[in-house]
């Protein structure tokens, strides 16, 4: 969840900027008598996990303002009671940064990634102590230096992340706890499972099964994964205290270990909160898309449905004039009212091809919108005899043209089942395509057979040919070669397409094959069943 606080530089969270300063200063007081486990002459800085909330909910700059004012007023305010404090001059510097680290926007969704800035400042710190010589070289060397500084380090970090973890927790939608998230069953049940894991391996752990205390990290990881980050963080909470019992039975020989324990056990339950909350982010953004994707389907949907109407009434609109133009066309030209003068028989003429081009594409277009829903007729298909006929036919169309369509039929061609007028639709255009592309006239090759299963139609002209990089989408809707093929040629580039779908629905699909300047062939094929399958 983002911050709800402003993070924009012209517009710093003044607010919050004055509370940072002021708690950052007061914690320094009421943390100065406590030793720091680095350096026991130093006070614990605590304080430092001021800055990086700060700066995690204000932005850097603000971040970066509570880090140098905080320092400079907890100097200041030291100096009557205890003294100037040299170690608290050279981290004005280092809490800075480290305020202004914190509120970088790349870790404004990470409260683990923004506590591990808080390693930032104690670097810098050391550095300085270590450049003013507050700190000799060879405590560099000792071992206790480095576990008191991973020790602060850890207890920064734990502090920072249940901070940010907390108020995540509460502006979350639902209040960010287990039970309003799951439902009262499967918290109880879930609950009753950890708590019972966590009341064996406590009194296993009392009882002297030093293995108990190692496997204190399941209950935690448990917690987190089913319940959430601020559970994991509650069953750490009281494992710790756990720990800490023993602690007092064990004395200072166990002590660091236990420590060490119970840190573990914090860190554990803040990583596996962290993880438990990016998956629950996840799934409702998954959720989130999930309705708009399902809103967007029903829009499609709705539009798809207009879409179709329309397309039915715009063919059913055109059908009826255009065939009242072609019945009076046909009267004219049967000379029912007398003959026509040559020049008004070579307009009549011109009329009646147009107007039959016309319903061509208005039964293209209302084939490609029945075969994309499934309004297909399945019955048997003789596909030889349909072949014969169309051949004979456009031959007779083309006669005068210069074209001569040769068929060559090999075997015996099974029936298929299928949807006729369909069928015959899709052999049309390879038909019609074959004559448009060969401009000059010339051999059609028509080509119908049976191979492994299956039965093939091709038709191969000696036009134009087509460009490879053309190729793939001939078959496209309302496309061609390129602009130069539409201009010369015409139509509306649904003919191939109207040809591709129709075979597709019957189970087969198309070929082609072209080189430029020799010509093409285009065709199909379809399994050779009996009935629908």
């Amino acid at each position: 969840m983002k911050p709800s606080v402003p993070r924009q530089v012209n517009n710093l969270p003044w607010k919050l900027i004055l509370a940072g300063i002021l708690a950052y200063a007061g914690l320094g007081q009421i943390t100065h008598f406590i030793p720091n486990p680095m350096m026991p002459e130093a006070s614990l800085a605590l304080n430092m996990v001021v800055p990086v909330i700060i700066g995690y909910f204000g932005g850097s700059v603000a971040g970066g303002i509570v880090g140098l004012l905080g320092t400079t007023l907890n100097y200041f305010a030291k100096i009557p009671f205890h003294g100037p404090d040299a170690y608290e001059l050279v981290a004005i510097l280092p809490h800075t940064a480290m305020g202004a680290v914190a509120g970088l926007r790349s870790l404004e969704h990470s409260r683990i990634g923004t506590a591990l800035t808080i390693v930032v400042g104690h670097g810098l710190n050391i550095a300085g102590f270590l450049l003013v010589g507050l700190f000799p070289l060879t405590v560099l060397k000792e071992i206790p230096f480095w576990t008191g500084l991973l020790t602060e380090t850890m207890v920064d970090v734990i502090f920072i992340a249940i901070f940010i973890g907390l108020q995540r927790c509460y502006r979350t939608e639902g209040g960010g706890f287990a039970k309003q998230r799951l439902g009262a069953h499967r918290f109880w049940l879930l609950s009753g499972l950890n708590a019972a894991l966590v009341l064996f391996l406590s009194l296993s752990y009392l009882k002297g099964v030093s293995l108990a205390g190692h496997l204190f990290v399941l209950p935690v990881i448990f917690a987190g994964m089913t319940l959430g980050f601020l559970e994991a963080w509650l069953t750490a909470i009281l494992l710790s205290l756990v720990l800490g019992s023993a602690l007092l039975q064990g004395g200072v020989a166990d002590a660091a270990q236990e420590v060490s324990r119970v840190l573990m056990l914090n860190i554990v339950a803040l990583a596996v909160g962290e993880l438990a909350d990016n998956i629950q982010q996840q799934q409702q953004l998954v959720h989130t898309q999930m309705l708009k994707l399902e809103k967007a389907y029903a829009t499609l949907t709705k539009a798809d449905r207009l879409k179709a109407d329309m397309i039915r009434n715009i063919s059913h609109e055109l059908r009826t004039p255009l065939a009242l133009v072609l019945g009076y066309v046909e009267m004219l030209l049967d000379k029912t009212w007398g003959a026509l003068p040559p020049d008004q028989q070579s307009v009549v003429d011109l009329v009646q091809e147009h107007a039959r081009r016309l319903v061509q594409i208005v039964e293209r277009i209302t084939v490609l919108h029945e075969v994309e829903y499934g309004y297909l007729t399945w019955h048997s298909v003789p596909l030889e005899t349909m072949v014969r006929r169309l051949v004979k036919d456009y031959q007779d169309k083309v006669a005068t043209q210069g074209y001569t369509f040769n068929l060559n039929v090999k075997g015996p061609i099974l029936h298929l089942y299928g949807d006729t007028q369909y069928l015959g639709q899709a052999i049309e255009t390879l038909l019609d395509n074959a004559i448009k592309f060969s401009p000059d006239g010339g051999d059609v090759d028509v080509r119908l057979w049976v191979e492994d299963q299956r039965v093939f139609f091709s038709v191969q002209d000696h036009g134009i040919g087509i460009p490879p990089e053309q190729q793939e989408r001939l078959f496209q809707r309302f496309s061609q070669g390129d602009g130069s093929t539409t201009r010369r040629f015409g139509g509306l580039g649904i003919g191939l397409a109207l040809a591709k779908e129709v075979i597709q629905a019957h189970g087969g699909d198309v070929l082609v094959e072209s080189q430029l300047g020799k010509g093409s062939t285009f065709g199909f094929w379809l399994p050779a069943r009996q009935k629908e399958q």
